[in-house]
């Protein structure tokens, strides 16, 4: 008899791009390479102990000497300078080895060149104190991949990536800082936005990438959103402050 496939089309994503890695974003169309086994390496997982905010990407180290990528769908890259932004968390007691990379071909890891963010060793424990930016360079327009590479050496370790965002590079250095301090929250149909600098701006950015509302924050650290006006869905929402910080958290807008 006839034999039908079901065939997942993915799309091009644009600048400024966000994932939490949850289904109604882009969650679906991350793919892992080279896992060795079924639960260890690359995965996009949900559990209630020891989550930022819904789905993550996860990397499991199983008994060591692992080598896997989760490379993301094809986002289109104009020529120029950009930020990398997301948080990580990988328990108390264990090291990670990982990298993050932008390559050409999303099933081949020998065409990732341009590696973003590097890390060796490096004990990263709990979500709150980890958020990662690294500054890049776009040699030239083009469609890419963006690549989470695991190597971790020791062995049962969990590496846990979420809030991922690329952003253009602000010319006053703002991806050179790390996180502002503050908090995002949703309160009633409402975002509300405590840092401690002043809110220079904010940007609240949809499940393809594009910013969907953005303003200025009048020289006020405390800053209320109404976000009556959106659909109901997962959101990413940027804030940037007077300080040259930024603050980063994934929403869920209800109705």
């Amino acid at each position: 008899g006839a034999r039908s496939d079901v065939i997942v089309y993915a799309p091009t994503y644009t600048i400024p791009y966000s994932t939490g890695f949850e289904d109604a974003q882009d969650g679906l169309y991350w793919t892992a390479v080279n896992n060795p086994a079924k639960y260890y390496g690359w995965s996009i997982t949900k559990s209630s102990y020891g989550a930022l905010d819904g789905k993550y990407a996860q990397f499991k180290s199983g008994s060591g000497n692992l080598d896997a990528w989760l490379v993301s769908p094809a986002i289109s890259f104009e020529k120029g300078d950009y930020t990398l932004q997301y948080s990580a968390d990988g328990g108390s007691i264990d090291t990670h080895d990982w990298e993050i990379a932008l390559g050409l071909t999303q099933d081949n890891p020998e065409s990732f060149k341009l590696v973003i963010d590097r890390h060796e060793g490096l004990k990263v424990n709990g979500w709150a104190n980890n958020t990662f930016k690294a500054d890049f360079t776009v040699p030239a327009d083009g469609v890419f991949y963006l690549g989470l590479h695991g190597f971790t050496k020791v062995t049962y370790a969990t590496l846990k990536i979420d809030n991922l965002s690329i952003t253009p590079a602000s010319p006053t250095g703002i991806g050179s800082v790390k996180a502002a301090e503050g908090k995002i929250s949703v309160n009633g149909g409402v975002a509300v936005i405590d840092a401690v600098s002043a809110v220079k701006s904010w940007t609240l950015t949809g499940i393809g990438g594009q910013a969907v509302m953005n303003g200025e924050g009048n020289g006020s650290a405390h800053v209320e959103v109404g976000l009556s006006a959106i659909p109901a869905g997962l959101y990413v929402m940027t804030v940037k402050t007077a300080d040259g910080g930024a603050l980063v958290k994934k929403i869920v807008v209800g109705k």
